[in-house]
């Protein structure tokens, strides 16, 4: 009977070390296994590495006709300097503190992201795209300097949100759609800001008619900035966050662009 029990015991010692090692084993491979990203996160991953991706090198076919005859010149830099006009500049992302549009304001440097030439190029396009005054245009600026620093490639909420505006869900899938519908590239500040332009006209009436009513004045640029913010960014809490914004209305942005204004008149 002793031996019988002694066999018992070596038996179901045996088992318990399989199953601890099996136990441990399973273990290992879900705690490495990566959890599945959303849609989101998918959209902007795919985003992300369209922004940095390298076109891949292609042979040129070996030619079987006479080649055509080059076009003129002049021709060719003609239609060069025209695509160029109808694109928007690039910010550039990493370039000195120096180089950027900046000025002092209690003790402190106040710098927007880009410098006085973008930031001239982006006016005179929301300007003349949405018919706005020197005020909303600089209300509309001060929120892209305040939710995403002008990049159009920042990704934040932990990969939910993407773009000027920080898009996402289904808004983010809407720029992205009208941004190959119509030619232009989602990852860039031309895509983007044009997409702006045109999501303010269709679908975001009731702010677009707000920055249509501003008064051109520096009372009319902080209204600016509150309902972009509020009305077409839909900030969780726009009584808090406007007023950081508000500081780039009129401590930067709308003083250089009323300045500027006042001198293109006077020319």
């Amino acid at each position: 009977m002793r031996r019988r029990n002694r066999k018992l015991n070596i038996v179901s010692a045996v088992f318990l070390l399989v199953m601890f090692f099996v136990a441990v084993f399973c273990f290992s491979g879900w705690a490495n296994e990566e959890p599945e990203k959303t849609e989101p996160e998918k959209q902007t991953e795919k985003l992300s590495a369209a922004a940095t991706e390298k076109p891949e090198a292609t042979k040129a076919p070996e030619e079987t006709n006479p080649p055509e005859t080059e076009k003129p010149a002049a021709d060719t830099e003609a239609a060069k300097e025209e695509e160029e006009s109808d694109t928007l500049p690039e910010p550039e992302m990493e370039r000195p503190v120096q180089d950027l549009y900046f000025t002092v304001v209690d003790s402190q440097f106040l710098w927007l992201s880009i410098n006085e030439e973008e930031l001239e190029a982006y006016a005179d396009f929301l300007a003349e795209e949405l018919e706005l005054n020197t005020a909303a245009v600089s209300g509309v600026l001060a929120n892209l300097q305040g939710e995403s620093h002008f990049n159009p490639q920042l990704v934040g909420d932990s990969g939910y949100a993407y773009g000027l505006c920080q898009w996402r869900g289904d808004r983010l899938n809407t720029m992205v759609d009208w941004c190959e519908k119509n030619g232009r590239n989602p990852v860039t500040m031309d895509g983007q800001l044009r997409f702006l332009a045109a999501d303010l006209k269709e679908n975001y009436i009731y702010p677009y008619d707000l920055l249509l009513s501003c008064p051109n004045n520096e009372d009319g640029a902080l209204w600016a900035t509150y309902c972009f913010c509020a009305y077409y960014e839909a900030a969780g809490d726009p009584d808090s966050v406007s007023p950081e914004r508000e500081v780039y209305t009129t401590e930067l942005i709308y003083p250089y662009l009323a300045e500027l204004e006042e001198a293109r008149k006077n020319q």
